[in-house]
């Protein structure tokens, strides 16, 4: 039984140890980005582990090059939190000072006083705060630990990086994945709704694992960060294991286990295993940033879908009143001509905010190049990301022209001047533009 259905069953403990002993070790972008999310500690420790494991390390060039790309978002990122807690420390200051006011004539409230000192706590933070935030920059951002963590990583897997497809191959992954992806088979399926740049990164990753396996015929540790169901298999809101159908894939390719790790987990066990000293707060640390990651990731992907739910009763409430107006086929062609000219509008308006965060980063971190041939190639970089932006803009004003001459041509079709039907048409306008918020902030996250 366990052996025609292994993907079912937790590994042995004899599979246990050829995974730990002999298998494989592949770290997610994610897993790698998150070094520049932890304190130092907890870096320096986590990578510590993996320099124990250094013979087994390995990732797909799909997984270096989104690093590679992602790593100056991130670090933004975190320079960026300060901005945001201080727009949350205004915000409450105003609803505390709003409240005050609305007691003028209170009996026992002294509102002057109690201003004052509203006013002296909060400006105590805000100084706290804006100094830890130059602490940040010099230390962090502009400092020496941003430069460590990327050489730590650079030298960890010098050598260890897969090679990739070329042009051709990519496309014809692609088209499988366009089938898979239909079908809802493992992985990347959750991704079917993001740009096509970044639709199939997850199933070029999975490709070249398989690849791995099969010419290397060992066993595979994979250590993701990324906790969709279209990796792991979830029963009732509890992750069990890996997708049954990747371990069979796997098994097929490489006639041996593979195993998913979420990153505390794989510490866990590397800490059991081979008795290394990682603290409890860096245990702490690491389990806290994926939680956060995914307690957001669910809470985007619980709204995504009652939007979606919403935004389809919408359509069909839409077109039962206006089953009388015009021509159904006609109608039909242009709701499905708007919705792809709205997605295609969408995904570069996407590809342009990514494309000025990265300008963003450049013009930042221009002056703070540590050689010539790294300002050359940002110069180069930068020159290439303004030439795309300035066609992206281009390409974005055709597209809203298109997109309200079907706007308007739909109009027609649906009766002119029906209240409702003018209702329902706002109500689904903003169903549409809140569902590519979503989407948005969710292929951030999962990028």
């Amino acid at each position: 039984m366990r052996e025609a259905f292994r993907a079912f069953y937790t590994p042995s403990d004899e599979e246990f140890e050829q995974i730990w002993s002999k298998g494989v070790l592949v770290l997610d972008t994610n897993t790698l980005l998150n070094f520049f999310r932890y304190t130092s500690k907890t870096r320096d420790e986590f990578l510590s582990v993996l320099r124990q494991f250094k013979d087994a390390l390995w990732i797909p060039y799909q997984v270096g090059l989104e690093f590679q790309r992602r790593r100056l978002g991130v670090i933004h990122e975190t320079s960026i939190a300060f901005d945001k807690i201080n727009q949350s420390i205004e915000k409450a200051k105003n609803e505390v000072t709003k409240t005050l006011n609305g007691y003028k004539h209170h009996p026992s409230i002294n509102r002057a006083e109690l201003l004052n000192d509203l006013d002296e706590l909060f400006t105590s933070f805000s100084e706290k705060l804006s100094t830890k935030k130059l602490e940040h920059e010099e230390n962090i951002t502009h400092g020496t630990v941003v430069e460590q963590t990327f050489q730590q990583i650079t030298e960890l897997f010098s050598g260890r990086v897969g090679p990739g497809f070329d042009d051709e191959f990519i496309k014809q992954i692609h088209a499988e994945g366009k089938e898979r992806y239909a079908k809802e088979i493992p992985p990347g399926f959750q991704d079917a709704g993001k740009s096509e740049e970044n639709r199939y990164g997850d199933l070029l990753i999975w490709k070249e694992m398989l690849l791995a396996g099969s010419e290397r015929k060992r066993p595979m540790i994979f250590v993701t960060d990324d906790a969709k169901n279209d990796w792991w298999w979830i029963e009732h809101g509890k992750t069990l294991g890996p997708r049954v159908e990747l371990v069979d894939e796997y098994w097929n390719a490489a006639e041996q286990r593979i195993h998913f790790y979420e990153p505390l987990k794989f510490l866990q066990f590397a800490k059991e295993r081979a008795q290394l000293p990682i603290s409890a707060a860096s245990l702490e640390e690491v389990g806290e940033v994926s939680s956060s990651s995914g307690r957001i990731k669910r809470v985007l992907e619980d709204r995504l879908e009652k939007l979606n739910i919403e935004r389809d009763r919408t359509v069909s409430r839409l077109e039962r009143r206006q089953s009388n107006y015009g021509d159904p086929d006609i109608r039909h062609d242009l709701i499905q001509s708007l919705e792809m000219l709205d997605r295609e509008l969408s995904n570069a308006q996407e590809r342009s905010e990514i494309i000025n965060r990265q300008i963003t980063s450049y013009e930042e971190n221009r002056d703070g190049y540590s050689n010539a041939f790294e300002r050359d190639a940002a110069i180069y970089q930068a020159k290439e990301l303004f030439a795309e932006r300035s066609a992206l803009e281009e390409h974005q004003n055709r597209l809203k022209q298109q997109r309200e001459q079907r706007r308007l041509e739909l109009q027609d079709t649906f009766g002119g001047n029906d209240r409702i039907v003018s209702a329902y048409k706002r109500q689904l306008d903003e169903l549409t533009s809140e569902i590519d918020e979503v989407r948005l902030a969710l292929e951030e996250i999962y990028e």
